[in-house]
Order: C-alpha cells, then sequence, then structure tokens
C-alpha cells in the first residue's frame, strides 16, 4: 500500500519536473533568486562589515558616504574616503583613507562647514603634513557642530562628511577677527567683559565684547576715532576687576611731538572722558591703572620736559584730576620696549629702564620708593608688584634668577632655577605675581636671534614664595620645540589673582607647524598643562601658519582666557588680526 502510494507522488513529480517553464515562471525564479542575494549582502554587511573592513557602513550614526561605484567596479578612488571626526576634549580629531594609489607627492586641504553641505559651504581650516591621512581642529567653539571634509590639493572633488564637536567645557567660545594692531588687552567687571583698544593708521578703535556671547560674537561697543596726527600706536588698556569701567592710553606723533591720549568708557557711555597732553618725544612709560571699583584711573604719561620725567596724573570716574605730580628726575630713560607694571591698588608703579635698572615710584608723591642698577645691556626682562606695591619681583637676561625685593623691609631673595631646567646662557622671559605677593609665576627661554635655535627651550615655573628664601616650587614644565624653523619666546604671562592659574603665549615666526600650541594654562600643583590651544589660522578659514600672540589674560576665576593674535611673527605681517576667548573648565 505504501509502495503504491510513493510510486504514484514520485510519478507526479517527475511530470512536473518536465514540464517546461513559461517565461512568466523564469522571470520570477530571477527576481527572487536577486532579491535573496541582496538581501544576504546587507546582513553581512551590517553585521560584519567593521571586521571584515567591508565599505560602506550603513548601520554606524556618522556619515562615512565612500565612493561605492569605484569600489564595487574596481576602479581607482580619487578622494579620501572613510573620514571619521572623533568628538575631543578641547579638539576634534580627523581621520581618513587615502585614495586608491596615494596622492603623488601632494598633501591634503582640510574643510569645515556649519551645514552638511562642505562642498558648497565649506571653509578651508588646515593643510596637512604631505600625506598625513589626519587632522586636529582645534578652533572648533564649544556647542556647535561643525560638517568636515577633506581633499586633494588641486583635486575639485571633495570627500564624504562627517560631524564632530567639542564634547568638553574646554575650548574656545569666540573669535573676532579685525584689520587693527591689537597689543593689548584686559579682562573687567567680574570677567564677564574683555575690553580691548587697536590702531590701524590715524585711527584708534575701542571694543568691549561679552565674554559669555556666542560665536561669532557681537561688539558690546565700537568706538572709532580717527584724528589728524600722523601716527597712532596703543600703548596699554586697562578694566576695572569689578565694575564696568574701561580705559585705554595711546600716543600720536605730530609735528615733532607726542600727544598722550587718555580715555575712559562704559558699557553705556563712550568715552566717559578723553583727556590729551603733550610731551617729549623721546621719553615713553604711557601705562593706565583702573582701580577695581572703576572709580579711580591712573595714567602714566611722559612730560613735556627734555628730561626723563613723566607725570602721574589721577582721575575720578567723571574726568576729574585729583592729582597730579611729576616723578624726581629718573635716572635713566624709559623706551616703548621697556616693561611696567601698577600695584593693584595704584599707590606704586614699578619699571625697568634702558640702562639696566628697576625703580618703583609712588603715585601719590612721585619719589622714588626703589632705584637699583644692575651691569649689562638689557639685565632685566620683566617686572612684576603685587597688589599693595609691598613685594616686587623682576625676571633676568644674564643670570637664571628672579629677584624679589620687599619694599617696606628693604630685604632682597634671590631664586635660582632648578637644576633640572635647561641651562641657558641668556634668558628671555616673563613674570607675574599673585595679589598678596606669596605665589610667583616665571615662563622662559633661551634668547632669540644668536643663530643657533635655543629660543626653542626653555620652561614655566611656579613658586610658593610666602619664604622667599626656601621657596615651594608647585608648577615645573619644561619644553623642547622640534627641529623646526619657529621661535617659542615668550611674549606675555598673566596670574590670577589667588595666584593658582597663569597662562603665557609664545610667538611663531611665520613658518611654524599650524598644530603648534602657543597659548598653555597651568593650575598650582600640576606640572603639565591643564588647557592648551593652537592660535587661529584666520583670513577666513585660509591657513597662516606661526601666528603670534600680541597679549594674553586671564579671568579672575581663571575660568577663561584672552588672546589678541597677529600673523606671523609678532614684529611682521599684516594679513590679518584676531580676539579669541578661550573658556577653561
Amino acid at each position: 500500500m505504501v509502495r503504491e502510494l510513493l510510486r504514484s507522488l514520485f510519478g507526479e513529480a517527475k511530470k512536473k519536473l518536465n514540464h517546461k517553464l513559461t517565461p512568466e515562471e523564469i522571470r520570477f525564479i530571477i527576481v527572487v533568486a536577486m532579491l535573496t542575494s541582496f538581501l544576504a549582502i546587507w546582513f553581512i554587511a551590517v553585521n560584519f562589515g567593521d571586521d571584515l573592513n567591508l565599505s560602506p557602513v550603513f548601520s554606524s550614526s556618522r556619515t562615512r558616504v565612500v565612493n561605492p561605484q569605484g569600489v564595487l567596479s574596481g576602479t581607482p578612488i580619487t578622494t579620501p574616503y572613510n573620514l571619521v571626526a572623533s568628538d575631543g576634549n578641547e579638539q576634534i580629531i580627523l581621520g581618513w583613507s587615502a585614495p586608491t594609489g596615494g596622492i603623488g607627492g601632494g598633501y591634503y586641504e582640510v574643510y569645515r562647514s556649519i551645514t552638511s553641505n562642505v562642498a558648497v559651504n565649506g571653509v578651508l581650516i588646515g593643510r596637512t603634513i604631505a600625506d598625513e591621512t589626519h587632522f586636529v581642529d582645534t578652533q572648533a567653539t564649544i556647542g556647535q557642530t561643525f560638517w568636515y571634509g577633506v581633499r586633494v590639493n588641486g583635486n575639485n572633488f571633495i570627500s564624504d562628511v562627517e560631524q564632530g564637536s567639542v564634547s568638553s567645557t574646554t575650548g574656545m567660545r569666540w573669535s573676532y577677527e579685525t584689520t587693527d594692531v591689537i597689543e593689548s588687552l584686559s579682562f573687567g567687571d567680574h570677567g564677564t567683559k574683555l575690553f580691548w583698544s587697536s590702531s590701524l593708521g590715524n585711527n584708534i578703535h575701542a571694543r568691549l565684547f561679552s565674554t559669555i556671547d556666542s560665536n561669532p560674537p557681537t561688539p558690546i561697543f565700537t568706538k572709532d576715532t580717527a584724528t589728524i596726527l600722523s601716527y597712532n600706536s596703543i600703548i596699554n588698556v586697562a578694566a576695572a576687576r569689578n565694575a564696568d569701567v574701561y580705559g585705554d592710553v595711546a600716543f600720536a606723533v605730530g609735528s615733532g611731538s607726542v600727544y598722550p591720549h587718555l580715555r575712559t568708557y562704559t558699557s553705556s557711555i563712550q568715552p566717559v572722558f578723553n583727556y590729551t597732553s603733550i610731551a617729549n618725544t623721546n621719553v615713553y612709560g604711557n601705562g593706565l591703572w583702573i582701580s577695581d571699583d572703576g572709580t579711580r584711573n591712573i595714567a602714566f604719561l611722559p612730560t613735556n620736559s627734555t628730561d626723563y620725567f613723566s607725570r602721574i596724573i589721577t582721575f575720578d570716574s567723571f574726568g576729574t584730576i585729583l592729582n597730579e605730580v611729576v616723578t624726581t628726575q629718573l635716572p635713566s630713560m624709559m623706551s616703548s620696549s621697556n616693561r611696567f607694571d601698577f600695584s593693584g591698588d595704584g599707590s606704586r608703579i614699578a619699571f625697568t629702564t634702558l640702562i639696566s635698572r628697576r625703580e618703583v615710584v609712588d603715585s601719590i608723591t612721585g619719589s622714588l620708593v626703589f632705584d637699583d642698577a644692575w651691569g649689562g645691556p638689557s639685565a632685566f626682562q620683566d617686572i612684576t608688584i603685587n597688589y599693595d606695591g609691598s613685594i616686587m619681583a623682576s625676571a633676568h637676561t644674564v643670570d637664571p634668577v628672579i629677584r624679589i625685593e620687599n619694599l617696606n623691609s628693604g630685604l632682597e631673595s634671590v631664586i635660582y632655577l632648578p637644576a633640572t631646567n635647561p641651562n641657558l646662557d641668556l634668558h628671555y622671559g616673563r613674570i607675574a605675581i599673585s595679589d598678596d605677593g606669596m605665589r610667583l609665576a616665571y615662563a622662559y627661554s633661551d634668547i632669540d636671534g644668536l643663530g643657533n635655535d635655543l629660543s626653542k627651550r626653555g620652561g614655566a615655573l611656579l613658586w610658593d614664595i610666602s619664604s622667599p628664601q626656601d621657596p615651594i616650587l608647585l608648577v615645573n614644565y619644561l619644553f623642547e620645540a622640534p627641529a623646526t624653523p619657529y621661535q617659542e619666546s615668550m611674549v606675555e604671562i598673566k596670574i590670577t589673582p589667588d595666584g593658582n592659574r597663569f597662562v603665557y603665549g609664545t610667538r611663531g615666526d611665520g613658518t611654524s607647524s599650524i598644530n603648534d600650541k602657543q597659548i598653555k594654562v597651568f593650575e598650582a600643583g600640576q606640572n603639565n598643562p591643564i588647557a592648551e590651544f593652537n592660535l587661529p589660522l584666520g583670513n577666513n578659514g585660509a591657513e597662516i601658519t606661526g601666528s603670534s600672540p600680541y597679549d594674553v589674560d586671564i579671568s579672575p576665576d581663571g575660568t577663561k582666557i584672552a588672546v589678541a593674535v597677529k600673523n606671523g611673527h609678532w614684529t611682521s605681517g599684516n594679513a590679518f588680526k584676531e580676539v579669541n576667548l578661550y573658556d577653561v573648565a
């Protein structure tokens, strides 16, 4: 019975197998086979693509669109592919795969955009060194998503597009580009405002910004003042630490005389008052100080005497002169390159002079509080004085030492650099002291211009000098720059009132790597920087290497860093200038 049933079923199957397929049936079978193959390929790519190094990958949340036609057909890929942007702390790291066959000795160009259409809206932010397939974007602002694309130089086609963002609270907050020369800037109003003044030709421009603005920032005010004089230059700006008051002092040259200008502003009145005097052309030293509450301004100005006198004028917040004195005849002349510093309470002014003297002047009486000479040309590189004017410190060129003067007791202390630091014959350094005079920061390098690139070595130190004869080293950072033609000489250093943080900036020379981090922030108790920043590329993203800071400042709480930037070496180049504001967690 069973055997008969099986024979019957087999006979029916044989008949069906011998049946000739119709065209409709053939087409149906082909379609089903193709769909089955496609689903199998898709399943393998999605689940095992990364392990098998297959491309493209469709399952990633990031966009990695390769040239699929080139991959499937075997045609060489002419653009970079597999672009990946990794969200980073203070930066975005980009990496990609090289085109098939390489790039023939060329380099890659990296583009960034605030939209996904990088091919149309992308701005060039940098170039790689030769055929490196990675790039670090340290200029991406906090809290914003950017899209990136990469292309080979000379190629019109951009790679696939990828997005990334800065994941930390440390990084650039905003950047403001200008054509002016910005020589000085200052935080004010509890660190919520940033003020700077700049010059261009015969015009002097003052600008005030909010430090919590987004990028690009909008000025709270811009005050442009043109003069009929032949030359103007900003010397110094100041801001009230705890009030909405700001000022700048500049000099103009005309008819053989120097005309010092003093202007003071608030957020709502620009300027509150404007003061101009006349001075001898050979005397410099223009400086400005504003009290924490903004009620007093002190101007340190040259006189119209042929002797080396300087006037100290104290104004109230409305421009009324409260006190005016002429210093006793100083033993030596100041120049525009000499350094000076006001005590925080405005009672004293410390400065260096052309023939290697250190001097402290009383702002009320005009008398010399301290006068000291040291042998050798340019023996003192920098000078600093604490809030009440009781502690003054100076950095030497010819000796690796810091000299600390207690101006009340007359005692002097000498701090030698640690033996572990580079043994430099000549130092080029900047120095800053905390309000209470108990912490002292010093950043230095070897003197440049000697033909042996010694300025690529140096370091940064922070001491507790509560007992100056036995100082405690809180920060000891050393650097040895790579063998490329750029300088690492110190430009400026600033410290917080409590001495817990400080920042320094170093110059470039127009040929350095765009990844050279010239701004470094340090914290007491940590030898390595807690934050480092590259200077911008400028010119709407066009690459400019070797940018240099003109000035840096740090907010009273140490959470914000401001940098005035110039392209190329700090003494040359006029393509762009800008101010950058960074957040530090």
